[in-house]
This record gives C-alpha cells, structure tokens and sequence, in this order.
C-alpha cells in the first residue's frame, strides 16, 4: 500500500533530513509558480554533475525542449478541438523536460495542460522518474509514469488505463483522479464493458 511505501522510504532518513526535504519541496513548488513547466530538477541534476556518465545521461535543456515542442502545438489544438483532449507520450522522459515544455507550449496557445491532456512518461532510471513525477504532479499535469524499460518492458492496455509488463512501476499523478479524467475514465470502462441485458415481456 502506500502508507507501507511511504514507511519504507521515510525510515532511511532521519526527522531534520525528511523535513529539509519537505522545505526543498516547498522551494520547488514556489519557483514553478514563478516559471510554470520549467524542468527545475533536470537543470539542477545536469549543474550538479549527479549524470550517470557511464548511460551517457544528457537532460534536454529547457529552452532547447520548448522550441522542439512548438513544432506539434497546432495540430493538438486541432485534436483539442475535435476530441476535448490529447494524449503525449516520452519513452524516455528523463526529467520529463520535453513534456513539461510541451505542457507549456500548449498552455501559451490556449489548452490546458491539467484538463486537456493526458501524459505519460517512462525511463529505466529511478531516479529520473522519481523526477519526472514529483514536477508533473507539482504542474499538476495528468498521468502515468512508469519506471521500466521501455524496450523491454513496453505498457500495454489502453491510454487512459495503462498495464504495465514485467514488474515494471506505474505511478498516476493526482490530478488525474481528478474530476476530468476521472470521468473519462469512467466512460472508457462503461463503452468497453459487455453487457449483457435480459428480461422478460409482459
């Protein structure tokens, strides 16, 4: 369960480290306020030298990210419109810089990242997906992110109800319980449900 999981992680720290922790969260969240979808923790993960050299980590640069994701803008207005909403995928999210920048590209144009797209991201490394979930959740940007090789260990089932292959993690961002996309998802189980309806005449 959770509460177990938040008992495994805390008991590895003491009392001053959890709530430094909880001020740097604090920090974190105060400066997304200031620079909305900015990959804060990619740009301090690359400054600090903490890149794995030997994967060759190398975290797209912010700027770098929002200029790529200028490029899809107009035809997810387009999908926006025709849909109420789209769904993004990286496979390799790292930090999850290009989906934060394609977040706020989106935003600039007029759709909401909260409500009208769903994201999903993966790396075989924890700690980027570490990463990657606490800024998508501190976006509140709605999604999975799963922990796992995505080569060798791909999701399947559908966008909105992901399974995951071979142990790897999925964890689902708060605000994708959220009225929105909670009733999507609804909808998705009944349009796929078999019902079977019998009765009488009288």
């Amino acid at each position: 369960t959770a509460a177990r999981e938040m008992t495994r992680l805390t008991g590895k720290y003491t009392k001053d480290e959890i709530a430094e922790m909880i001020k740097l969260i604090k920090c974190i969240g105060g400066y997304a306020e200031s620079s909305p979808y900015e990959d804060i923790l990619g740009e301090f993960y690359m400054t600090l030298g903490l890149a794995d050299k030997k994967r060759k980590d190398y975290y797209t640069p912010t700027d770098v990210a929002r200029l790529i994701s200028v490029l899809p803008v107009q035809e997810a207005k387009e999908l926006v419109e025709k849909k109420g909403w789209i769904s993004v995928a990286d496979f390799c999210c790292g930090s999850g810089s290009l989906l934060l920048a394609f977040a706020h590209e989106c935003w600039v144009a007029g759709i909401d990242p909260t409500s009208q797209i769903l994201f999903t991201a993966q790396d075989i490394s924890f700690t980027a997906a570490s990463m990657c979930y606490v800024q998508m959740s501190i976006h509140c940007l709605p999604g999975f992110v799963v922990q796992g090789d995505a080569l060798t260990q791909p999701l399947t089932g559908s966008t909105l109800f992901p399974k995951s292959a071979d142990g790897a993690r999925i964890l689902e961002t708060h605000t994708l319980h959220e009225y929105a996309w909670h009733w999507r998802r609804v909808v998705s189980i009944v349009r796929n449900a078999d019902f079977v309806l019998s009765g009488t005449a009288g």
